[in-house]
């Protein structure tokens, strides 16, 4: 029995090691449901949200935008590196939406990253569309309105100046902005925390629940992925919401393979 405890014990401590030096190529695509409901009590507030991104890793080409909360390091420095899109695996998922008036798909990215171990994954960040101006809401105490409960980090925001005596400087909005964050265990996991950002419809309902001031009317309405899915390589995974979804493919890259990828 110890002899047995002491293998499994050894299997874990050496499996985990060994784990970043595997290497992941990741690919996604995100795509909007222009028929999904405004209203579901599982997803859907009407507030306008702004991803907090601390320690979220962005691409030199994406770097974060001026006036953000904070500012992402360098994807590249972590050995994180965007892949071109003669490398697509997912180009018939693409085809199949962008021929369908229901879809329409935001953003298409592949990426190589090693295979970190949960204590040390990183977030991505993810981004896409014509910036607009987004102001957050600060609390009496002047700090900036945030939520903690199970480890949720966002920021809430209007689409236009408070009329408050402690006015802080807009931030950049995106149509979708926030983080993919993928790691390994027993099993590949994928973590996201996205923002679809975008016009409000004119029958948007008014809710109590809602962070805006009184008779606030919303020009803009937030939808939010954040889902926590157990995957395995070489399968095609959807992670699924009302509004807008994800499609997901991860191949372990060997190092064999043609280096000019």
């Amino acid at each position: 029995m110890k002899k047995t405890l002491f293998t499994l014990l050894c299997c874990l401590i050496f499996g985990s090691l060994n784990a970043e030096d595997r290497t992941y190529d990741v690919e996604i695509i995100i795509f909007e449901n222009s028929r999904g409901p405004i209203s579901n009590t599982n997803y859907w507030k009407p507030e306008i949200l702004v991803p907090n991104l601390s320690n979220t890793l962005a691409f030199p080409e994406d770097e974060a935008a001026e006036g953000h909360p904070s500012a992402p390091s360098s994807a590249s420095e972590q050995q994180f590196l965007k892949l071109q899109s003669d490398t697509y695996f997912l180009n018939a998922q693409k085809e199949a939406l962008s021929r369908s008036s229901r879809y329409n798909v935001l953003t298409h990215l592949r990426w190589r990253q090693p295979g970190l171990a949960k204590a040390n994954a990183l977030p991505l960040r993810i981004k896409t569309g014509t910036p607009f101006p987004l102001y957050l809401l600060s609390q009496p105490d002047h700090s900036l309105s945030t939520t903690t409960k199970h480890g949720e980090s966002f920021f809430f925001a209007r689409d236009r100046q408070p009329e408050l005596p402690d006015l802080l400087s807009p931030v950049r909005g995106y149509p979708l902005d926030g983080s993919v964050t993928i790691y390994l265990g027993r099993y590949l996991h994928i973590v996201t925390d996205l923002i679809l950002t975008l016009p409000a419809p004119d029958n948007l309902p008014v809710s109590i629940e809602t962070n805006q001031e009184p008779g606030a009317r919303l020009g803009k309405q937030s939808y939010r992925l954040n889902i926590h899915r157990r995957m395995r390589s070489k399968e095609i995974h959807y992670l699924d919401h009302p509004k807008f979804g994800l499609i997901v493919y991860i191949e372990e890259f060997k190092r064999n393979q043609d280096s000019s990828n």
